[in-house]
């Protein structure tokens, strides 16, 4: 599901009632929740989209000699 919508709409507030609906129904494994930045991702105790999908900055190891 994609929730949009303009500042102050009430989107978080829709993310919350879902996920207190699926944690009525012991479905919380079944729930993804993703925001497009980071500060989105915290206010709806989620993750952002890059992470959930494994896509962002990958740092190759260093090999210590």
């Amino acid at each position: 599901m994609l929730v949009i919508g303009a500042a102050g709409t009430g989107k978080s507030v829709l993310i919350d009632a879902i996920t207190e609906t699926f944690a009525h129904h012991q479905l919380e494994s079944a729930l993804a929740k993703c925001a497009p930045s980071a500060m989105a991702a915290i206010n709806i105790g989620g993750c952002t989209v890059h992470f959930w999908v494994g896509i962002g900055i990958h740092r190759p190891k260093l090999i210590s000699t």
